[in-house]
This record gives C-alpha cells, structure tokens and sequence, in this order.
C-alpha cells in the first residue's frame, strides 16, 4: 500500500475537485496520539453534484 503526504496547502490542490467541508491540520488518531503525533492532515469532502 502506497502512503501519500500532505501539507495543508498541497491537499487544498488535490481536493480542488471537491467541495471542502473540513480540511485542516487537527487531524489525529489514537495511534498515531500514543505516539505524540497530533497534526495530521484531516480532510472531509464531497463531489460536486452533475448537473
């Protein structure tokens, strides 16, 4: 499996064909909080209804 990482920036470029609903740095996970990680990028959106 392939893992990608994002900064704000470069997932508000990726998520252009969305529409954003959240997208900051406050994401976090339990195991990721064991580890003192607590910034991941959190991103929540939806496509664009077709017309």
């Amino acid at each position: 499996m392939a893992k990608r990482y994002f900064s704000v920036e470069s997932a508000r470029k990726f998520a252009e064909q969305f529409d954003v609903n959240i997208l900051d740095n406050q994401g976090e996970t339990y195991k990721d909080a064991a580890k003192g990680i607590h910034n991941l990028i959190r991103f929540i959106g939806t496509k664009p209804e077709s017309n």
